[in-house]
């Protein structure tokens, strides 16, 4: 039955993602020289239009916040990585804290809707071939979230675990970050399911995905090292991964 389900609605999920993403582009890129707050707005209902199209799939999304997060100061989340939906999903849910992104530099080029603001927003697009490119990006991005007291999410993995299975994170990116934003507190993040979406590369999007989003407790990064901090996270977002299995 949900295979049956998952063929029915494809179809008009994909419909609306394009559409959405159509129109959401061109709307972003006539107001964003305009009006800040206007474009930002436009963002949000975009990404939350987005989500709100994965129920027509059956799609439920879980959010969990272990701990408030403060407003008045910078935040770095680090987050798993599964799907191509967890920057949307990041980006509805800490939209209070303006996220911008570590992002790989293809996701800036042809993707309606995305591309733009991941170019226009502050976000740092990175060739991963090229590391001595992308830390000097990264520490200017630390730079600009200390200035402006927003959140950098950075995936540490370096890519999509297209089945679920967490790989082993770095710390180069944290490091460049806490470089230039030394005030800023780690956010660990945790998403589990979203990698079953595309597990069948559309063909269907399995009907009745379940997704979680566990913003887990912030850590005062201090003096500790990055290498160390990394660790700390990755075993943390490892467990909370897990007990959503």
């Amino acid at each position: 039955m949900k295979k049956l389900l998952a063929w029915v609605t494809l179809l008009p999920f994909l419909v609306l993602t394009i559409l959405t993403l159509c129109i959401w582009d061109v709307l972003l890129k006539v107001l964003f020289p305009l009006h800040r707050g206007i474009h930002k707005a436009v963002l949000d209902t975009g990404i939350h239009l987005l989500l709100i199209h994965l129920r027509v799939v059956g799609t439920r999304i879980s959010v969990e916040f272990k701990h408030p997060l403060p407003v008045d100061r910078p935040l770095i989340v680090v987050s798993n990585h599964q799907s191509v939906y967890d920057i949307p999903l990041l980006m509805w849910y800490l939209r209070q804290h303006s996220p911008v992104f570590v992002a790989k530099r293809e996701l800036g080029k042809w993707i309606p809707s995305v591309s733009c603001t991941l170019r226009s927003n502050g976000s740092v697009l990175i060739d991963r071939k090229d590391p001595a490119q992308a830390i000097p990006a990264i520490r200017l991005m630390g730079a600009e979230i200390a200035r402006r007291k927003i959140a950098a999410c950075i995936f540490p993995e370096g890519t999509r675990a297209r089945e679920g299975n967490i790989k082993k994170f770095k710390a180069s990116g944290v490091a460049a970050l806490l470089e230039s934003a030394p005030g800023a507190l780690i956010v660990p993040a945790a998403i589990s399911g979203s990698w079953r979406l595309f597990a069948h590369s559309l063909l269907p999007i399995p009907f009745g995905t379940r997704v979680y989003l566990d913003v887990l407790d912030p850590i005062e990064p201090g003096n500790i090292p990055a290498a160390e901090l990394i660790s700390t996270v990755e075993t943390k977002i490892r467990a909370s991964v897990a007990a959503r299995s």
